[in-house]
């Protein structure tokens, strides 16, 4: 009984652990990471709620087209009332009394409402067109943010890679450095030197360590994903695209609110069309219809009427002009972040040349730092040098390695920085 327990103890702890195990082997791409962000981005969430309170005002406005029925009534003292006092032979008239009193059905349908609710309708959903595609702008902005966090993780990861190996290699010199001062061959003073060298870089290792899980914490945050420190991030392969910035999300939200605006003038010229509908009443009252009668009664009546408002004292033409002063202030926005874009595409394209050009001089560097650091490490055993001499070498040796992964990575986030700038790094639709 207890082997049991102890097998189902073993098979539940195997499916917990299981996971997490394939979760720390996985690697994790930058385009993973930006899909990720985006599913994650609160704002987003608000897409359906704003097409259904849309559809809501849709619905509001297609119930126009639907028949207005009041139920009305009222009970009224006249002073007066209709009367003559010529006296007809043979007949008996009777007046209507002072109060008088009725309740009825006011009814009216549209037959022609000047096109108002079908320009409303397109006013409603260019609105949303361009409130959905604001969200898309906002979204966009998550690329550059993500951007800066996946390849800060790299770059620390690459350092801590070179700082670890470093380490390493101290470690073998300061034990063959050991083994010299034994043979009397070495000097105390240079092992001792080596030994602080190996504790001074095993500090930065842990503040390297400890930015690494700051800037994991962060890009978690965002993602909505544990990136522990065990992810690996995978260096992404990426080329300069075309240099179109009109694919920007920005330009087509620009578009959106002109088109906005433009629905708008459609909406008001509707507004000073006439209106054609049918009305009707049915009702019970004191008199009816017949005015000159003193009895409650039904009634009802029909017809058709017209509505068309002459003037509107130029109110419409006012508001179509601060509509196309409007459309002139989204165009002098698009304006100003063209040209934005165009001074960044510059920079971030000098960025590009600038890197590769270091790229260049950076691997014969590190070769030439290798070997005048091999050199030392062999002078310093032989005691021809002091420990001071190879830490300098060394040291140099370690920053040019840094420098040379630094700019490696550095080339492919300028590359995607660039593409981010153009408006391809992330679809939108």
């Amino acid at each position: 009984m207890k082997t049991k327990n102890y097998l189902n103890l073993l098979l539940l702890s195997s499916l917990i652990i299981a996971p997490l195990f394939l979760l720390a082997q996985q690697k994790i791409e930058l385009a993973e990471c930006k899909e990720w962000a985006r599913a994650n981005y609160p704002r987003l969430k608000q897409t359906e709620l704003l097409q259904k309170i849309s559809a809501l005002k849709m619905k509001n406005n297609r119930s126009a087209y639907l028949p207005l029925v009041n139920l009305k009534g009222q009970a009224t003292y006249q002073s007066e009332v209709v009367s003559f006092d010529i006296p007809l032979p043979g007949i008996d008239l009777e007046f209507p009394s002072n109060d008088q009193y009725k309740v009825y059905l006011d009814i009216r349908q549209p037959i022609w409402d000047g096109g108002m609710v079908h320009s409303k309708n397109q006013l409603d959903h260019a609105a949303l067109e361009a409130d959905l595609q604001k969200l898309e702008v906002e979204a966009y902005q998550l690329n550059t943010i993500v951007n800066n966090y996946f390849f800060g993780l790299l770059l620390v990861d690459q350092n801590q890679n070179i700082l670890e190996v470093q380490i390493e290699v101290l470690n073998n010199q300061y034990q063959r450095l050991l083994s010299a001062f034994g043979n009397g061959v070495a000097r105390k003073k240079d092992c001792d030197k080596l030994k602080a060298e190996i504790l001074m870089m095993k500090q930065k290792l842990l503040d390297v360590k400890s930015k690494r899980k700051a800037l994991a914490d962060v890009l978690s945050v965002v993602t909505g994903r544990n990136l522990n420190s065990d992810v690996e991030l995978v260096l992404p392969d990426v080329s300069v695209k075309d240099n179109n910035t009109m694919a920007r999300p920005e330009f087509r939200y620009f578009e959106l609110q002109q088109e906005k605006l433009i629905a708008g003038d459609k909406m008001l010229s509707s507004s000073r069309n006439p209106v054609l509908f049918a009305f009707g009443q049915a009702g019970y009252g004191k008199p009816g219809l017949n005015m000159i009668s003193n009895e409650f009664d039904t009634y009802y009546l029909f017809g058709v009427g017209l509505s068309w408002r002459i003037t509107d004292w130029n109110l419409t033409g006012r508001k179509k002009q601060i509509n196309a002063f409007q459309r002139e202030t989204i165009g002098t926005l698009q304006a100003d972040f063209m040209q934005k874009q165009q001074i960044q595409l510059v920079e971030a394209r000098e960025k590009i040349s600038n890197l590769k050009q270091l790229l260049e001089t950076d691997e014969e560097l590190v070769r030439l730092r290798k070997s005048i650091t091999k050199k030392a490490a062999a002078e310093l055993e032989n005691g021809t040098v002091t420990s001071t001499d190879y830490l300098t070498d060394l040291n140099a040796e370690t920053l040019a390695l840094i420098s040379v992964e630094t700019h490696k990575i550095q080339l492919v986030q300028a590359i995607e920085n660039y593409n981010t700038l153009v408006g391809k790094s992330f679809k939108t639709e």
